[in-house]
């Protein structure tokens, strides 16, 4: 075979042999340290409000980059949606491929201290195509450090005539030590509502039912935040009774609960 007719072959083979650019989608998660965060929910909703409007418009914004939407405004639930390639080039949104984007960036979790699994948002570059595109998702609101926080209660009472008086004093805290919010005052039968920052989403209630045995409420209390609901008996430490030093009041007792937030 004269050696130019192999020129073909050679190079088919040189080409196989090319290594070729690779690909990428490179995805980068915001961390737990950010107290900036929503639900999973709230992105979700986002999402479904983003993609269609981002492919229903088809191009850049006036002066811009992208594509960028703000959504619950002025609440904790508060994000941003985004999406950023080169401008001049012949990229359109799509709906689909936007949905899989958001929701990887949905699906970034550190399950390191965030038991209700809150979202921090992150990024998507998504280079797999003929013009690398950004997908973003940030969280606007600042909210508190999550995981394990906790709530410390005192149950009161003094003599007034003609018997005694019981009174409360609660005050609940994030995962390090900062308030959420606290409450006090008279405890009767039915339910107390604990007005709570608002970084948080939930009110915090405390059922009440005196105990007759043991002359006070706390033993018998019921709490209520958001999805979660515990007794005394569940997740708290309940100190003894302090009567004071003669014996007579006023007295008091505390008691340390823990709860995921």
């Amino acid at each position: 075979m004269h050696p130019l007719a192999l020129l073909p072959l050679l190079s088919s083979i040189s080409a196989l042999a090319t290594p070729r650019s690779e690909v990428t989608i490179d995805i980068t998660c915001q961390s737990n340290d950010n107290i900036k965060w929503v639900p999973q929910q709230t992105i979700q909703d986002a999402i479904d409000r983003f993609c269609p409007e981002a492919t229903q418009q088809g191009t850049q914004d006036q002066n811009s980059g992208g594509i960028f939407r703000v959504y619950n405004g002025g609440t904790v639930f508060e994000l941003s949606l985004s999406m950023e390639w080169a401008s001049g080039s012949n990229f359109k949104p799509d709906l689909e491929l936007c949905k899989v984007q958001m929701g990887r960036i949905m699906a970034c979790v550190d399950t390191n201290n965030n038991p209700l699994g809150w979202r921090h948002g992150g990024h998507v570059q998504d280079a797999t195509g003929s013009t690398p595109v950004g997908y973003i998702i940030t969280p606007i609101s600042t909210r508190y450090s999550h995981g394990n926080c906790g709530l410390h209660l005192r149950q009161g009472g003094e003599h007034v005539l003609p018997g005694y008086q019981d009174s409360y004093a609660v005050t609940l805290k994030d995962a390090k030590n900062n308030e959420l919010g606290k409450s006090s005052g008279a405890i009767g039968e039915g339910t107390t509502t604990v007005k709570l920052d608002n970084r948080y989403y939930s009110l915090l209630t405390i059922e009440w039912a005196r105990d007759a045995e043991k002359r006070g409420y706390i033993d018998t209390a019921k709490f209520n935040l958001g999805s979660q609901s515990w007794t005394p008996a569940t997740q708290c430490k309940v100190g003894n009774w302090d009567y004071g030093q003669l014996g007579n009041g006023p007295w008091y007792q505390d008691m340390d609960c823990g709860f995921q937030c």
